[in-house]
């Protein structure tokens, strides 16, 4: 019979605690919400901000309905937008990676929740240049261009303290067995 020592628990649980919870072990898909946005005149209006809620401006704008792309439009130095001639229904805003799924409304038939206008706020940063330097990736990373995205990093901690707790159990075999007469 194999005996466990502290160390093999603590790596096992720490194992276990780590690949708990992660997006790998989600129950399913994450539902994503659409933004109800009553039109003016078959107009929307919006602004893009950063995360510092400073205006963006000259970002390209694009609306798609049904995987078209109706309209594009560049925000201006306000970090606004305009669309016109638009009709009701479900939308996609796409702002660089980004998409914003929205529902269009006629001023009469817009829910009360309805915004009258929409603001964006992007969080990318503009790289310019392949250079990887200490911020060249424009994010931390542990490879240049290879962003680590939380549930892989859990996912490698996992594998390795369970690799540890075996290595460290087969070490110990010898020590806990007692020496013959």
């Amino acid at each position: 019979m194999r005996k466990y020592s502290l160390k093999n628990a603590i790596c096992l649980t720490l194992a276990a605690v780590m690949s708990v919870g992660t997006p790998l072990m989600g129950a399913g898909p994450l539902e994503i919400r659409s933004t109800d946005v009553a039109l003016r005149g078959g107009q929307l209006t919006g602004r893009v901000l950063n995360t510092e809620a400073q205006p963006v401006a000259k970002l390209p704008i694009q609306l798609i309905h049904e995987d078209t792309v109706i309209a594009t439009v560049t925000s201006d130095e306000k970090g606004e937008f305009a669309v016109r001639g638009l009709r009701s229904g479900g939308h996609v805003i796409r702002i660089g990676s980004n998409q914003h799924p929205v529902r269009f409304w006629g001023a009469q038939a817009a829910p009360p929740a309805a915004a009258s206008n929409i603001s964006i706020v992007v969080d990318e940063q503009v790289v310019r240049g392949q250079g990887c330097g200490d911020d060249g990736c424009g994010e931390s990373s542990g490879l240049c261009g290879v962003p680590m995205n939380p549930a892989a990093l859990l996912l490698i901690g996992g594998a390795t303290a369970a690799t540890l707790a075996i290595t460290l159990n087969d070490g110990d075999d010898d020590a806990s067995i007692p020496a013959s007469p």
